[in-house]
């Protein structure tokens, strides 16, 4: 049985739906004031776990029969809060399944561990070990990290990390649809960004079950861009607007520690060791590729 912790959001909603399709059973974490939402995925065949990352009484009996976990969970809120979710919320969850049979565990980092306030970096990252920390939320990735390689390293589980991109997808990760009203970013959009289209990060999620050794992995298509062009395109395929960009000398320090200060980061990532040495071949190479594929799906729901 696969457990998946963060399985009501845009990423666990839809591993849940592709493991159920593949025959997988699956049991996900939910917190109880989100469990009216676990319907849907209820009756697809999803066996909902209502507990708590932050409460460990209220895992007891999760990791029964479970061999493999996705470990998901995920929150932007305050530091304090967020070092809690991803750093504590990680060591309980080895804790709890310290006595399960898994053989697997895959985190959904992110590429924030690489983000810069040097705008021009035009040297693309590979996995890098010695990581140079620039925000809070980096930090506190970077942490959750090694927690998990330590914590699997000491009970015999294979882990795999994925350092994923910047997502963008159907509904609410719809570019096209934001750019369908004003809105405004900081910084000026000369920074780099790394992205990945949904259903490729879903397919490199199944390609890990059986598919990649133990490791990190940089997840995202094999263009990064300048934020501006990808505005830009954004703004000409729906004929709407680009963002307005906001000067930061005036920024309070918690918006600049949150995940709105996060995107002014430059994150320039290569997929090479997903790419070209374990052969992963992307639906959508580039953010071109991508964004026009939305466009199939304007006026539809796509879950």
């Amino acid at each position: 049985m696969i457990l998946v912790t963060g399985c009501l959001g845009y990423i666990g909603n839809k591993i849940v739906r592709a493991l159920l399709k593949e025959g997988y059973k699956v049991r996900g974490l939910v917190m109880k004031k989100q469990v009216k939402e676990a319907d849907e995925l209820k009756e697809l065949g999803m066996e909902v776990f209502i507990g708590d990352l932050l409460y460990e009484d209220s895992l007891t009996g999760i990791g029964e029969d479970i061999d493999i976990v996705f470990h998901l969970a995920g929150i932007h809120s305050s530091v304090k809060n967020m070092e809690e979710l991803y750093v504590n919320g990680t060591k309980t969850l080895f804790r709890v399944l310290e006595c399960s049979p898994v053989r697997l565990i895959i985190f959904s980092s992110n590429a924030s561990v690489y983000g810069s306030y040097i705008i021009n970096n035009t040297v693309m990252t590979e996995e890098a070990e010695d990581l140079v920390i620039e925000h809070p939320f980096a930090e506190i990735t970077k942490n959750a990290e090694e927690v998990i390689k330590r914590e699997a390293g000491k009970n015999n589980v294979k882990y795999i990390i994925l350092r994923i991109g910047e997502v963008y997808g159907y509904n609410k990760y719809n570019l096209i649809k934001k750019a369908q009203h004003p809105f405004s970013m900081l910084g000026n959009g000369e920074n780099y960004v790394s992205l990945i289209h949904i259903d490729d990060l879903i397919n490199v999620l199944m390609l890990c079950i059986d598919g990649l050794e133990e490791g990190v992995y940089n997840v995202c298509d094999s263009n990064p861009c300048v934020k501006k062009e990808l505005f830009r395109y954004v703004a000409k395929l729906s004929n709407k607007y680009e963002p307005v960009w906001l000067d930061t000398n005036d920024i309070e320090e918690r918006i600049m520690n949150s995940i709105h200060g996060l995107r002014m980061l430059s994150i320039n990532m290569s997929n090479e060791k997903l790419c070209k040495r374990v052969g992963y071949k992307l639906l959508y190479k580039d953010y071109m590729e991508g964004l026009n594929s939305l466009l199939e799906y304007e006026g539809q729901e796509k879950v």
